[in-house]
């Protein structure tokens, strides 16, 4: 199924356990390549940056291969590789 990067835009983020992460806001892509490089998230609920021990963001970057499935909604891989805050 192809899916529109607009129509990407605010599903909900969740962890393979259940735990919902936030929305996704944005997608960063390499111009040269087209790939995929990292999904940004908004809205990240304060109990899981507390899990990151991170606190005063307003979202995260997580890279793409940090993704399981997007589809209703995105699944994040029980691993996030390389989360960083997004100030």
């Amino acid at each position: 199924m192809v899916s529109k990067l607009t129509e990407l835009a605010g599903k909900d983020v969740f962890t393979e356990e259940g735990e919902r992460v936030g929305a996704l806001k944005d997608i960063t892509i390499d111009p040269l390549t087209g790939k995929v490089l990292a999904i940004l998230i908004a809205d990240v609920g304060k109990e899981f940056f507390k899990k990151l021990s991170l606190e005063d963001v307003r979202g995260l970057s997580i890279p793409f291969k940090g993704v399981r499935a997007i589809s209703d909604v995105v699944i994040l891989k029980n691993t996030i590789y390389n989360s960083r805050p997004v100030e």
